[in-house]
């Protein structure tokens, strides 16, 4: 018996597409190819969000055992609800009592709040950075006695939030200048006295209780609100008096966000870092030719373009998000980032640059965080949720760049990652500003080996040379820095500009109108450092427009990689859709195949009913030759022609012949249907499984191929009914009396001529002369006698090849019934699976044509792309 047919088509598992392009082009993009050190590489452009405390603020203060009972729970769960801002964990009581509680006490009480925050709010603890950082909170709040804020910044993550609890002005400052990123203060006369030298939020304690800020025509919060206060703490949180009652919560938080709203903006209009308030008119002016306008609205249509591409056909590639934050890069103005350590002028530098005091300047740090310069009407300051500040300046120069003005190198080592990760990627120019009395010191060189990677344009401005008395001193400062430059940082050609910013500042404001020719201006240098600026960035001269070739460089490149990365993918998808266009449509040949094989296996499966009946017909004929044999003249004689006894063939038929080969043969041809079926049922599920896998149904398909199991054995007796017909109507009765007949018309046959030879003998006899006539006549008929019975055994083959001839007709129609069974029920199959296969081939078809497509939108990108990279080289 032989098995099943495997099917043809092979079992693919369920398609998933696989993104094959590599990404080793963001280390060259980067600049980090060579860079195998550097284990900690990350995305270009990724931003690092900071824990946030959103501005107004509202700070609410918990003590350990308040957190974790039922009724602070409520409490804090309420003034969130209200929109609080922050919850700080204490460990002591207002009062200063409590205290004393373990780690694992500390701990327990900052994991349950911050499960009760839930991330509504920012989550601090006081003075503990170790629980702050076990228990993953946002952040902490120091006090005077606690850390030092740099030595808390170390020991916490760099996007946590650092505030400082000052009980006096002396210690808010110094906390400032540390790098704080909050200051709490207790009251509005500690507001006052440090407004004005600090930039980060303050928020004021509410010393009267949540009753005072009810309403938003308070004295208390009008009070806050002039003095340009950032928000409001509340120190006894579930011991006031109005923490039970909720619409008095919600109605103090929202009448503190709506009363402080408006004050950072307020405290920026007011004035400028000089106490005065500098009017400038704006006068529109262009670093970029009418040419550069063309070619950057020209590159971001290309750019917008390739984008859609790129996100509408290759979406596993993740890096599209560098095409789009360098495609903001075109919509922005330029971007200079200035760098340097602090008290080295960088603010000096800025005014000097922007035409006044714009921004503070002092000996100690006046800038602990970074701040973006943006042209504004009117002085303006916004933190936003990166941590970082916008800064509105009413400065004709902010028309066309951003200044990011950062902390000095030396106080904040750990925002230089944060500031090289999120600015200098995308700055079009980098100044460094170096002290012309202490240039290059270790933690400048060591800044500048972090930031060279990128590749950006580094200007060095040596500032302060008014610090030198000798003009021969500036010289040899410039030729150490060149020399450092060249040496240690292997840049080639460095610039290195010396400048006098405080002396240049008061030429421009000594005469606004003419101080380019004034003595002082030009002795100050900054002329030939604003020269070199403008030219880099867009003007005329030696280098005129190369800032602009690399502010458009930058996206054109991304999008040649991405598009190089985007070809490898749609690549490997058309290789892989034509495989599978090649093997649906490859169904229809493995269909044929199949066919031809049933055919030929069902062949063998029918040579087993022919087997059973040419069985039976040899025992029919074995019947025939134990019959008709001379040996048995007598017994055929007295049977045949006397008469004498009924003939045993029918007998023997039904036990010799018969026997169990009727059932042998229904039973060989219901195992070539069960056979016919298997293979067919086997083939048919693995082409349903094989479409189901790649997303289709087949339900439909399976249905009406009756595939379903539990009606298998109606099936198979159904499709070999017609075959089993042909076994059931062959009448066997009249098959054995047929074959009696036959053995009975040779013996008459036989006994007929021999018995004519004596008749014809007997009256030839009449007409003899002689007995020795007689005697011949006698003889010859005895002769005819004898030779009639030795035909015998001719009748004998006669009467089996009449038996052949009936099993051979007999089989011609058993196995053309067998054969068209097979015809039938393979036929009906292969239509089932080309129904099934239908739609996979159309949906393989349209696939390919889909990436078929992409690569000619590719190709023709590409093509724009490259005519577009040639005319930015000629700029």
């Amino acid at each position: 018996r032989r098995r099943p047919r495997r099917a043809h088509l092979y079992h693919p598992s369920t398609r998933a597409r696989s993104s094959t392009a590599p990404r080793a082009f963001l280390d060259r993009l980067s600049g980090n190819a060579t860079a195998t050190g550097d284990k900690q590489q990350r995305d270009l452009f990724a931003q690092t969000k900071r824990a946030e405390v959103r501005i107004p603020g509202f700070l609410a203060y918990v003590d350990v055992d308040e957190a974790t009972s039922t009724r602070g729970a409520e409490v804090v769960d309420a003034v969130l609800h209200a929109g609080a801002t922050c919850v700080a964990l204490r460990e002591y009581g207002v009062d200063g009592t409590g205290g004393g509680n373990s780690g694992k006490k500390l701990y327990e009480a900052a994991t349950t709040l911050k499960t009760l925050v839930r991330g509504r709010a920012c989550v601090l603890i006081v003075d503990r950075t170790d629980i702050a950082a076990s228990a993953e909170l946002d952040g902490v709040v120091l006090t005077d006695d606690g850390v030092p804020t740099v030595v808390a910044r170390k020991a916490l993550p760099e996007t946590a939030v650092v505030a400082h609890e000052s009980e006096s002005a002396e210690e808010a400052e110094k906390a400032s200048k540390e790098g704080a990123d909050l200051l709490l203060v207790r009251d509005v006369a500690m507001l006052e006295a440090i407004r004005q030298s600090v930039s980060v939020p303050i928020f004021v304690d509410a010393a009267d209780g949540l009753g005072a800020l009810a309403s938003e025509n308070s004295s208390t919060l009008q009070d806050l609100a002039a003095k340009g206060a950032n928000g409001v703490t509340i120190r006894n949180l579930t011991k006031d008096p109005a923490s039970g009652d909720e619409a008095l919560l919600q109605s103090a938080v929202r009448a503190v966000a709506n009363a402080l709203e408006q004050s950072y903006e307020a405290l920026g209009d007011s004035k400028g870092a000089n106490g005065s308030a500098p009017q400038v008119t704006p006068k529109k002016f262009s670093l970029v030719s009418a040419d550069g306008e063309e070619m950057i609205e020209r590159e971001r249509q290309l750019v917008e373009e390739i984008l859609k591409f790129l996100r509408e056909n290759c979406t596993d590639l993740d890096e599209i998000k560098l095409l789009a934050e360098a495609r903001k890069g075109l919509e922005d103005l330029f971007l200079v980032v200035i760098c340097g350590e602090f008290n080295a002028g960088k603010s000096s530098v800025i005014n000097a640059m922007l035409g006044d005091k714009f921004v503070a300047e002092g000996i100690l740090p006046t800038t602990n965080e970074i701040a973006v310069l943006r042209y504004s009407s009117k002085k303006s300051r916004e933190q936003t949720e990166d941590g970082f500040f916008n800064v509105g300046i009413p400065a004709e120069l902010l028309q066309q760049m951003r200044i990011v003005d950062t902390p000095g190198t030396n106080v904040i080592l750990q925002r230089q990652q944060r500031l090289t990760e999120e600015f200098v990627p995308r700055a079009d120019l980098v100044l460094f500003v170096l002290s012309a009395d202490r240039p290059m010191t270790e933690s400048e060189v060591k800044f500048l080996t972090y930031i060279r990677k990128w590749g950006k344009k580094v200007v060095f401005v040596v500032n302060k040379t008014d610090l030198l008395s000798d003009p021969g001193d500036v010289d040899e400062v410039v030729a150490f820095v060149k020399d450092n430059a060249t040496r240690l940082l292997s840049v080639s050609d460095p610039a290195v500009l010396p400048v006098s910013s405080r002396n240049a500042l008061k030429a421009k404001k000594a005469d606004s109108s003419n101080y380019a020719n004034s003595r002082a201006f030009v002795q100050s240098g900054f002329g030939k450092f604003e020269d070199y600026v403008m030219s880099f960035l867009g003007g005329s001269g030696e280098r005129a427009g190369e800032a602009l070739r690399l502010k458009l460089s930058t996206p054109l490149n991304v999008s040649e990689l991405l598009l190089n990365a985007a070809e490898q993918i749609l690549e490997g998808e058309d290789e892989e859709a034509k495989s599978e266009v090649a093997m649906a449509t490859g169904v229809t040949s493995q269909m044929e195949s199949y066919r031809q094989e049933m055919i030929t296996d069902a062949a063998a499966q029918r040579a087993a009913a022919r087997e059973v009946v040419q069985a039976a017909a040899k025992r029919a004929e074995k019947i025939v030759d134990e019959s008709l044999r001379l040996s048995n003249a007598a017994s055929l004689f007295s049977t045949y022609i006397l008469g004498s006894g009924p003939s045993s063939v029918e007998s023997r038929y039904k036990s010799t012949v018969l026997g169990d080969s009727e059932e042998k043969l229904s039973a060989s041809v219901r195992e070539f249907s069960a056979w016919l079926k298997r293979n067919n049922e086997t083939q048919l599920k693995a082409y349903a499984d094989a479409v189901e896998a790649r997303g289709f149904d087949t339900s439909l398909a399976r249905l009406s191929a009756q595939w379903d199991a539990d009606d298998a054995g109606e099936n198979i007796a159904a499709s070999s009914k017609a075959s089993m017909d042909v076994v059931t109507s062959f009448d066997h009765d009249s098959a054995a009396r047929m074959l009696d007949e036959s053995i009975r018309g040779a013996v008459n046959s036989t006994i007929g001529s021999a018995g004519a030879a004596f008749v014809v003998a007997f009256f030839a006899t009449g007409y003899m002369n002689s007995f020795s006539e007689d005697v011949l006549v006698y003889a010859l008929a005895l002769a005819g006698a004898y030779i009639s019975v030795l035909s015998l055994p001719l009748k004998r083959g006669e009467t089996k090849a009449k038996i052949r001839r009936t099993a051979e007709t007999f089989l011609n129609e058993l196995e053309g019934s067998m054969e068209t069974e097979c015809t039938k029920e393979v036929g009906q199959v292969t239509q089932s699976i080309a129904a099934i296969c239908a739609p996979w081939e159309a949906a393989a078809r349209a696939e390919a044509s889909r990436v078929a497509e992409c690569l000619d939108a590719r190709r023709s990108l590409k093509k724009s792309l490259d005519d577009i990279m040639r005319d930015v080289a000629n700029l």
